[in-house]
């Protein structure tokens, strides 16, 4: 789908592209208030019914969503938003739109964690990237729409989520419309209390996307992207392992949970480590035969990013072990501290080196961020560097047997 929508774009429009994205997203962010976390949190120690927080998840969404959408939509139209200045105004209307749809998706997911049914949850992640591939084929390749088949099949795809999201959830529970205040504010006060990391977390990803833009423009921000795009397929790794230590944490009182998330992390380091070497030694190849020779100019920030994102990767683990535990306002300070450090190293290293001083501000921040994540968990779980961060050889020979296991399940 990315390669679909870099070729047939161009930088400009690849940048056109993730800033309308990326824009939506942060719009939001500022109506989510974390309601899929208290999801997990209220499930997962069953202090609501899942028809409570299914309904209150469809209510808060959709009404946070359409508020936000106005207000996003007033503003690109009144206001010139700084590093949003040279995008189409329709193409950001059109990428607001999926706001209410894109927070509803969000809260179901979190809502089928904390039922533990991991399954359905990866089923939907996946169904909304393969609902936009084809609609990006189709509306792309098929209607010749350009910008608005790429904006048009990302908004679309959230609105299809949400309403799958709004079945699978219905499967389980009972589910109405709901706003009902004695439900809906111990469920956002602790659910911000969280977001607010979530916040600072896409604040830090993606501000040197727009300190970019206004320094440089749509072209470097295509290219960007790009290496964006590339250096977080790492984060696919930690996000297949949050589920389960996300819900072991939040239902397990027991120093197990403290085991699952180390042993998770050595996992995380293990993978991350050995995906990101293999991709900064083919950066280059690897560019050039998927995007083409016009996208070249993301090899160099691929390769500065890289580091960075392996480091975060662990923090990602970290991140759900302390959502279950309760204590996700570790995760707010860790973030606004990645955040602080992100901003004042893109103001001055972006208009010196451009997509370069961009990643290189991220990845420096990435690596903060995790250190302050790694040096709580050690704190309170009173475990040793080595047991969270260096892979064992029994953490290497789990891949065998695993492969044993899957060869001998073929045969049979």
């Amino acid at each position: 789908m990315s390669i679909l929508i870099a070729r047939k774009l161009g930088p400009e429009g690849q940048g056109f592209y993730s800033l309308c994205a990326n824009a939506a997203v942060v719009a939001s962010l500022f109506v989510n208030c974390g309601l899929g976390l208290s999801n997990v949190y209220f499930l997962g120690k069953k202090l609501r019914s899942p028809g409570d927080m299914a309904s209150l998840s469809l209510g808060f969404g959709l009404t946070g969503g359409v508020l936000a959408f106005c207000l996003a939509a007033l503003a690109v139209l009144v206001l010139r938003v700084p590093g949003l200045a040279g995008v189409p105004s329709w193409a950001l209307i059109l990428a607001f739109a999926a706001i209410p749809f894109l927070n509803v998706q969000e809260y179901y997911s979190y809502f089928l964690i904390g039922s533990d049914r991991i399954l359905q949850f990866n089923l939907l992640s996946v169904g909304r990237n393969v609902a936009q591939f084809l609609l990006a084929a189709l509306l792309i390749l098929g209607a010749g729409l350009g910008l608005a088949g790429a904006v048009g099949s990302w908004a679309l795809s959230f609105t299809l989520a949400a309403g799958a999201g709004l079945v699978l959830a219905r499967r389980l529970a009972p589910v109405g419309f709901s706003l009902r205040g004695s439900l809906m504010k111990p469920a956002i006060w602790f659910g911000i209390k969280g977001y607010l990391s979530r916040i600072a977390s896409f604040l830090y990803y993606r501000v040197g996307i727009f300190i970019l833009s206004y320094y440089a423009g749509a072209a470097a921000v295509g290219h960007y992207a790009v290496a964006i795009l590339l250096a977080e397929l790492l984060w696919n790794i930690p996000s297949s392992l949050a589920p389960a230590v996300m819900l072991k944490s939040a239902s397990e009182e027991s120093d197990s949970r403290d085991k699952v998330t180390a042993a998770a992390c050595r996992h995380t380091v293990l993978m991350c480590g050995t995906a990101g070497l293999a991709m900064g030694l083919f950066a280059g190849p690897l560019i050039l035969l998927v995007f083409g020779r016009v996208y070249l100019p993301a090899v160099k920030p691929l390769v500065i990013l890289l580091p960075g994102t392996a480091l975060l990767s662990i923090g990602s683990v970290l991140a759900n072990d302390f959502v279950g535990r309760g204590k996700q306002l570790m995760n707010s300070f860790a973030a606004f501290v990645t955040l602080v450090v992100n901003v004042v190293l893109s103001l001055a290293f972006v208009p010196l080196w451009g997509t370069a001083g961009a990643a290189a501000a991220a990845a420096v921040s990435y690596a903060t961020g995790t250190a302050v994540m790694v040096v709580e968990f050690l704190r309170i779980t009173g475990m040793k560097p080595a047991q969270v961060l260096v892979p064992r050889g029994g953490d290497a020979r789990a891949y065998v047997e695993l492969a044993a296991r899957l060869l001998a399940r073929r045969r049979v």
